[in-house]
């Protein structure tokens, strides 16, 4: 007999009521936490779809991409579709007027002569994300990994920092990150420390370690601070714990006015160490690389985060944007183009066309030139603090609506510019999608997301002006080029902040110059 089962975990607490005259009535009752749906491995590529066309016409695996066999022959259509991919590029750019000229032709090299930042320090930060450098998705203002259950009053900060060019801005309000510890075995002290600078005179911090152990009792250790400097000092707090921990949940919390709170530690300890960040925090798009702890940009104003990328082929290729800015009219007339052609489509009749992407009733639509072939919906992926881990992956969120305005092919991705939707504010984002044929059939997922600054506020409440069309430049292929249905034509400049180091003579090059700044290595 096979029996499937699922593990049920129940909470209790004790709470000492104060009453008058009410009455006093007790229930309980269970909570549901919607788990995240992992990030779709692969794609449905047009090569399988080919090969099953060699089939019987009567056969499941030729006429339904569904089909086992057809899902089986696609582990090898995946890879021939991107042979074929880069041979009809290579083939495009035998020819003036099909090659491709928004290739990148120059990067920046520094040197790094000290031997301390090849060093392995290690890390004993267990938290991630405590640069406050990875962003959640744009709407939510905050960093990845942190959350406070859609509560205003906190933000990303760019007013001052520690590391990294980002602290967090908490008025009144909090932020928290939960994390699966049930396979360290017995711990014995935890510390938890956090930079913190006053803004308001009078603001308190909170900070509290919750500890969760096998058995399901929860002990919390708390801190206040009641006496704030306007410059960044350093707070801790060590929990005596002693035993095996299931879940672990840090919460920083301001009270009376607003707070800023940068570079938090959580380690297995005594006492607090040096501040580093944690080994488990990198770009979920990119392997990872962490060869160096922080690479920063700095200048008088403002600190730039870069990211490794572990290969010379993925950084000369990678066009997925960190950064965006809007910039006044270049001077020079821009011709944008509006690429919207990525691979082909094959029918089960063996008909071929190129795929095109355009943007159908509100939907991402993969289409011929005559028909439309399905529609998806956006989902971001993002990390997401649930009930007992940070885990990375995508959900139906019902407190936003995501509408495409249009969207263009920019080398392997497609960037969507939407109009979201969420607690009761609209606003404009720039999504990287994948242009293949998802899995799920139902929802392309964006990979990151940068909020179209300014936009907002030219497209005023109650105004009728909306978006018609986007576009990249050919001539400088880092100009975006937004154009509206009343003729109005605005521009943003996107900013590609990776590095490459190369170890054997300690080189580091960046995609941008950085004019006039530092480079930190850390």
């Amino acid at each position: 007999m096979h029996v499937n089962s699922a593990i049920v975990r129940y909470g209790y607490g004790v709470k000492t009521i104060q009453k008058s005259t009410a009455n006093v009535g007790y229930g309980y009752g269970s909570a549901v936490y919607t788990s995240l749906d992992k990030p779709q491995s692969g794609f449905l590529a047009s090569c399988t779809q080919a090969i099953t066309n060699n089939l019987p016409p009567w056969m499941e695996m030729r006429k339904s991409s569904s089909s086992v066999g057809w899902r089986l022959i696609n582990a090898y259509g995946m890879s021939l579709d991107r042979v074929k991919a880069l041979i009809d590029y290579n083939m495009r750019n035998l020819f003036p007027a099909s090659a491709d000229r928004k290739i990148r032709w120059q990067v920046y090299r520094t040197d790094i002569p000290s031997d301390e930042a090849f060093i392995p320090r290690g890390s004993k930060n267990i938290l991630f994300n405590t640069a406050f450098t990875i962003p959640d998705v744009a709407r939510t203002s905050l960093p990845a990994g942190w959350s406070n259950d859609l509560k205003p009053g906190a933000s990303l900060s760019t007013l001052d920092w520690v590391s990294g060019g980002f602290s967090v801005s908490l008025d009144d309000t909090y932020i928290s990150q939960a994390l699966d510890t049930s396979t360290r075995g017995v711990i014995g002290d935890l510390t938890l420390s956090v930079y913190v600078r006053e803004v308001d005179s009078g603001a308190k911090l909170s900070m509290s370690v919750s500890v969760q152990d096998m058995a399901g009792n929860i002990s919390t250790y708390g801190l206040l601070e009641d006496s704030l400097s306007t410059k960044w000092e350093r707070k801790s707090l060590t929990a005596s714990v002693n035993k095996e921990v299931f879940t672990v949940q840090v919460v920083f919390r301001s009270i009376g006015g607003e707070i800023l709170v940068d570079a938090p530690q959580l380690e297995i300890g005594g006492k607090a160490t040096s501040w580093v960040e944690s080994s488990t925090t990198f770009l979920p798009y990119l392997p990872n690389a962490g060869t160096l702890t922080m690479v920063e940009v700095r200048s008088f104003d403002k600190t730039v985060p870069l990211f490794p990328v572990p290969t010379e082929d993925i950084f000369a290729d990678i066009l997925i944007p960190t950064r965006i800015k809007s910039i006044p009219p270049p001077s020079k007339e821009i011709d944008p183009l509006s690429p919207k052609t990525s691979g082909e489509i094959v029918t089960e009749l063996k008909e071929r066309s190129s795929r095109l992407w355009r943007v159908v009733s509100g939907k991402v639509a993969e289409t011929t030139s005559n028909s439309t072939i399905a529609s998806y919906d956006i989902r971001d992926l993002r990390f997401k603090d649930l009930s007992d881990t940070v885990s990375y992956g995508t959900f139906n969120d019902t407190t936003v609506t995501i509408t495409p305005l249009d969207c263009v092919v920019v080398g392997e991705h497609l960037l969507v510019l939407c109009k979201e939707t969420y607690n009761s504010e609209t606003l404009y984002t720039l999504k990287v999608c994948s242009p293949n044929r998802p899995v799920s059939g139902s929802y392309l997922e964006s990979i990151r997301d940068l909020r179209v600054p300014i936009f907002e506020n030219i497209m005023a409440s109650g105004s009728t002006e909306e978006v018609s069309s986007i576009g990249v430049s050919e001539s400088i292929p880092h100009i975006l080029v937004v154009n509206t249905s009343k003729g109005r034509r605005l521009y943003y400049r996107l900013y590609y902040d990776y590095y490459f180091l190369r170890p054997g003579d300690r080189s580091l090059f960046t995609l941008e110059s950085y004019d006039g700044s530092f480079v930190k290595v850390g």
